[in-house]
């Protein structure tokens, strides 16, 4: 397993938007740094990069092994001087640069040169990001941040935490690589009245009151104790990403229960790709685990492979 690994937070988080809770900066950090993450990095503009700046240095506070490094313009690096040396009340910005481990100063011939080039620097620079992405007719950092990633990087690993989802698709991928890069075999294994077979479900109306509560389930399965468990992985993060997908929100159990029952089924077939590929010695470089259309595809691929065999 790779390490010294980057987690970046790039973006704006806009006034009206749905804003992320504080406890989950702290949950994607936490949750990434058993898959080699050592450092966030991320600038201080807004909401967004402020919690998350935040969120490290008080898990760091707390003894996890997490580094905060921070991307800011020259200019605003020239303003928290000029307060340091008038001896003028530092704001919450300021405070964040003094605490971090490292301050990367980003140069332009104009100000908003220097702030495309501060985005750009942390998207380069991170193996997984978190961004924001809206359709707001004036949001344009964000705006191009999209579009440096769809040009630059089409294959990063990124998350946009505009969608609901997003925080679940990222942690299913984390737990998944973590599983692929140590070899393990996904197994049976039970948590209460729950059995899974190869970490199917046959027995419907068993998991059905886990579903109608999957907050509560994923509270239980995302405990400090035993939260690297690689047998609890695969579960954990399907409560977690159905606690945080938007099918939680429909008023009426019934559909709830129907749609997040087709959401564990392709979440199945991720693993059944895994286990497939990895029995088979079948390398598939170009699998993408978000590229959900292409699962069906990918099974075909991997049953005919079989049969010429």
């Amino acid at each position: 397993m790779r390490k010294g690994l980057i987690l970046g937070f790039v973006g704006n988080n806009p006034k009206h938007a749905r804003r992320l809770p504080d406890d989950a900066f702290g949950q994607l950090i936490r949750g990434n740094v058993p898959l080699g993450y050592r450092t966030v990095l991320t600038g201080i503009e807004g909401n967004f990069e402020m919690g998350c700046a935040a969120a490290t240095l008080r898990l760091r506070g707390e003894g996890l092994k997490i580094k905060l490094h921070i991307a800011i313009t020259q200019g605003k690096y020239k303003t928290y001087l000029r307060y340091k040396r008038d001896n003028l009340r530092l704001s919450e910005a300021h405070r964040i640069i003094e605490q971090a481990d490292k301050v990367e100063i980003i140069e332009g011939k104009t100000p908003l040169e220097a702030e495309r080039l501060r985005d750009r620097h942390i998207v380069d620079k991170s193996d997984l990001l978190f961004y924001y992405s809206t359709q707001l007719r004036d949001d344009f950092r964000n705006k191009f941040i999209s579009y440096y990633l769809e040009q630059q990087h089409p294959r990063k690993n990124v998350c946009d935490l505009s969608d609901k989802s997003g925080r679940a698709f990222v942690a299913k991928e984390a737990s998944l690589r973590y599983m692929r890069e140590r070899d393990l075999v996904v197994m049976a294994n039970s948590i209460d009245k729950i059995y899974l077979q190869d970490w199917l479900a046959p027995d419907t109306d068993e998991l059905r009151k886990y579903f109608r509560a999957p907050k509560e389930t994923a509270v239980v399965l995302l405990r400090d104790t035993g939260v690297c468990d690689p047998k609890l992985l695969p579960l954990r993060v399907f409560f977690y990403a159905l606690s945080n997908s938007v099918i939680t929100n429909l008023a009426l159990p019934e559909k709830c229960w129907r749609e997040s029952r087709e959401y564990f089924d392709t979440f199945q077939n991720i693993l059944r790709i895994i286990r497939l590929t990895r029995a088979h010695n079948i390398e598939i470089p170009d699998f993408n685990i978000f590229d959900f259309p292409r699962y069906g595809e990918i099974m075909r691929r991997i049953f005919q492979y079989q049969e010429l065999k």
